[in-house]
C-alpha cells in the first residue's frame, strides 16, 4: 500500500514536469520526422528509407537519454524538500527508490511505445514488420537498464546537475560513435574499426 501511495505521488510530480512530458510525448515523433526529412536524399534507393533509419536510431537515442531523466525524478529542486521528508519517514528505502524507478520506466515506456505504434501504424517507419513486438521488447529492456543506471548514478553522486552532465557526456559519445546520428559506414576505415568496439552499434543493428 505504501508503494502504491509513493507511486501516485511520483506520477503527479512527473505529470507537472513539462520537460519530461515533452521528452517522451513530443520529441520522439518530432525528431524522426525532422531527421527523416532532412536526410531523405541520402536514402533514395534501397530497402531502408531515411525515416526507417532515424526512426530506429532516434528512439534508441531517446531511450539511452532516459538515464538523465531519472535524476530529475529523484532530485529535482522543485520536489527535493518533499523527497527529503519521505526519506526520513518510516518507509523502506527500497520502496522509495522502487517507486521512482517503476513510475519513470512505465511513463517513459508509454510515451516511447505510443510514438512507435503511431509511426509504425501510419507506415512512416518500419519497425521490423512482423517482428514489431520483438523490437518493442528490445527497447523495453534497454529502457529498464538506462532508467536504473540513471537512478544508481544519481544516488551515488547525489546531485541532479552533475549526474546529468556525466551521463549526458557518456551517452552522446556512445551515440556519435554508434552511428545514431549518421551511418558510420561514411567514416574512414580507422574510425569504423574504432566504432565496432561500442555495443550500441550492435544493438542498433539488431533492429534492422
Amino acid at each position: 500500500m505504501e508503494l502504491i501511495t509513493l507511486m501516485k505521488q511520483d506520477l503527479r510530480n512527473i505529470l507537472t514536469n513539462p520537460t519530461i512530458i515533452l521528452f517522451c510525448m513530443i520529441y520522439p515523433i518530432s525528431l524522426v520526422l525532422v531527421f527523416g526529412f532532412l536526410f531523405s536524399d541520402m536514402y533514395g534507393s534501397g530497402n531502408i528509407t531515411s525515416y526507417d533509419y532515424y526512426g530506429v536510431t532516434m528512439l534508441f537515442y531517446l531511450v539511452l537519454t532516459s538515464a538523465t531523466i531519472t535524476p530529475t525524478v529523484f532530485m529535482e529542486e522543485r520536489i527535493k524538500k518533499a523527497n527529503v521528508r519521505i526519506a526520513y519517514a518510516p518507509i523502506s528505502r527500497v520502496q522509495i527508490y522502487s517507486s521512482k524507478l517503476i513510475v519513470t520506466t512505465l511513463f517513459l515506456g508509454l510515451g516511447f511505445f505510443t510514438s512507435m505504434v503511431i509511426l509504425n501504424g501510419f507506415k512512416i517507419v518500419n519497425f521490423g514488420g512482423e517482428n514489431f513486438g520483438k523490437v518493442l521488447l528490445l527497447y523495453g529492456a534497454l529502457l529498464i537498464f538506462t532508467v536504473t543506471l540513471g537512478g544508481a548514478i544519481c544516488t551515488i553522486v547525489k546531485r541532479e546537475d552533475l549526474t546529468n552532465k556525466v551521463m549526458g557526456s557518456i551517452i552522446n559519445t556512445f551515440a556519435i560513435l554508434s552511428g545514431i546520428f549518421f551511418p558510420i559506414a561514411q567514416l574512414r576505415k580507422i574510425c569504423r574499426t574504432y566504432c565496432k568496439l561500442y555495443s550500441c552499434k550492435n544493438d542498433i543493428r539488431c533492429n534492422f
